[in-house]
């Protein structure tokens, strides 16, 4: 039996990822190939969960090369290493959901070193992002808990209804 998360169309008219309100994506990744309609339509199921508060407003996805993905954590977080997503929250006067900075580069190398699957590894960083944009913080012991639980349901429900984007990197 197939378990499917409960969802609330009069929550969010137009969540991103739906034909009114596309999430803008930008690939600066050029290893990384995927289709953007994959994109828009894990978006618009995490926007029709009932359990979250979705962000509304536009929604950008970027996928960045390892070094411009650094300089904005040190430009924005003071913090020089190399790390996964960075969320940038919504700004309601202009339309902006936020914006979410993933480093498929960095998704690569944690599944090489600790295993898994690419794919799987930057949908969990898309959807960190989307969570944060949600309001749930990870700074905190109970807030990671909590993350890492909205984290694991959503994860769960992407592959239920095969809405996890196929991502992969290309040599070149």
């Amino acid at each position: 039996m197939r378990r499917v998360a409960p969802l609330n169309p009069t929550k969010n008219e137009h969540p991103p990822g739906s034909e009114e309100n596309p999430v803008l994506v930008f690939n600066d990744c050029t290893k990384l190939i995927f289709k953007e309609s994959s994109i828009q339509t894990l978006f618009f199921a995490l926007g029709n969960l009932e359990n979250f508060a979705s962000p509304l407003g536009e929604l950008s996805v970027a996928f960045l090369e390892p070094e411009p993905h650094r300089q904005l954590h040190v430009q924005f977080h003071n913090n020089p290493e190399p790390t996964d997503v960075i969320t940038f929250q919504a700004d309601p006067t202009t339309n902006s959901a936020g914006e979410i900075c993933v480093s498929p580069t960095f998704a690569a190398t944690y599944v090489k070193s600790h295993g898994g699957d690419f794919a799987q590894e930057l949908t969990l960083y898309l959807l960190h992002g989307w969570l944060h944009l949600c309001g749930i913080d990870d700074q905190e012991e109970l807030d990671r808990r909590k993350m890492r639980k909205a984290e694991s349901f959503c994860m769960t429900y992407l592959r239920e209804i095969e809405v996890v984007p196929h991502f992969y990197l290309k040599d070149i």
